[in-house]
């Protein structure tokens, strides 16, 4: 589970080592799974656990719908599907708490969708010509850069996913299929209402909570794969070697990862703060623009924190990304030097 997170979560240092992606993506979706949680075991066993969790339920839900646009929907999409699974497909019957939670998590959702600050950042960030094309357009250029994200930084996963829910459907275990099915495509939707969104669909941080769905939807595939017996001893030997190796190679191949996606952050890092250190000791001697060199090091894995971010202009001192280091530093301005 740790290494499959490790292999396929899009950018690692921006959302795990970033304060303000951390804030944004990581802790958002530890709530939102959280509140996720006690619909799942509701669903699974057919009872409620009435835990400090449940009773504190509504107010995570509450939380949990007002903290990222699209990873909210999609766990409200899941959390949809268990009670119209359970109530009518397993006959299970629904605490007057489950719904005030849910309530209570589209009270939050909505708080969020109508906060004035997503209008105000669109404005400021978008050209006129995109402010000026309808919604029909943006879903069509949003949703093919979406699927071109998908194919070319995800498409081991989907993959992986798509040849074991092929195996399990050939053995008839629907059940696991459903389980995962939840999953994956309550991620893929979180995923493509992107496509409406005026940025996001590159497959960064946007994807974080969409992708953390879909590999929970490999590991419920990849567990129950796990527990696949055979009586034939020919079989089970076969079973437990290809179990093995699949172990073997996620677990391997997020070692590997970890340790080079280490380095090259660590030299990110190294890079950035030689960048802050000149503008500390540069600043206070200067009232003019300040012009900086190129980074001496530029990431090479999405395990450093600027892996992927624009680099400084050469000509416009207060623009994206040059302003935050104006407010910062508190600087007059600051250009990349072309000299």
């Amino acid at each position: 589970s740790f290494f499959s997170v490790i292999l396929f979560s899009p950018v690692i240092g921006q959302i795990f080592f970033w304060k303000a992606g951390a804030g944004n993506y990581l802790l958002t979706t530890v709530v939102i799974l959280t509140f996720i949680l006690p619909f799942h075991d509701w669903y699974q066993e057919g009872t409620i656990k009435k835990s400090l969790l449940y009773y504190l339920l509504p107010i995570i839900g509450f939380i949990a719908g007002w903290s990222n646009e699209n990873t909210s929907g999609g766990a409200l999409l899941i959390v949809f599907i268990y009670i119209i699974l359970g109530r009518f497909y397993k006959k299970i019957s629904i605490d007057i708490y489950q719904i005030i939670s849910i309530i209570a998590y589209l009270i939050g959702y909505i708080f969020l969708l109508i906060a004035p600050g997503n209008s105000i950042r669109t404005r400021a960030t978008m050209s006129t010509l995109w402010l000026d094309q309808s919604l029909l357009v943006h879903f069509k250029n949003g949703f093919i850069a979406v699927t071109k994200s998908l194919i070319h930084q995800y498409f081991f996963l989907l993959f992986l996913i798509f040849v074991l829910t092929l195996f399990f459907m050939f053995r008839k275990q629907y059940t696991v299929v459903i389980n995962s099915l939840i999953w994956s495509l309550s991620g893929l939707a979180t995923i493509y209402v992107l496509s409406f969104s005026p940025l996001g669909q590159d497959g960064g941080r946007a994807f974080f909570g969409g992708i953390i769905l879909i590999i929970i939807a490999l590991n419920i595939l990849l567990n129950n794969f796990m527990n696949i017996n055979s009586s034939k001893l020919f079989m089970n030997f076969s079973t437990k070697i290809v179990k093995i190796s699949v172990l073997f190679c996620i677990i391997f191949a997020g070692i590997v990862v970890t340790a080079i996606g280490t380095i090259d952050a660590h030299k990110a890092n190294l890079s950035i703060k030689e960048r802050y250190n000149y503008i500390i000791k540069k600043s206070p001697n200067t009232d003019a623009i300040i012009h900086v060199e190129r980074l001496s090091y530029y990431p090479k894995t999405k395990f450093s924190v600027n892996y992927g971010l624009e680099e400084l202009t050469y000509d416009k001192p207060h623009t994206f990304p040059n302003e935050g280091y104006n407010k910062y530093f508190n600087l007059k301005g600051i250009v990349l030097d072309n000299r």
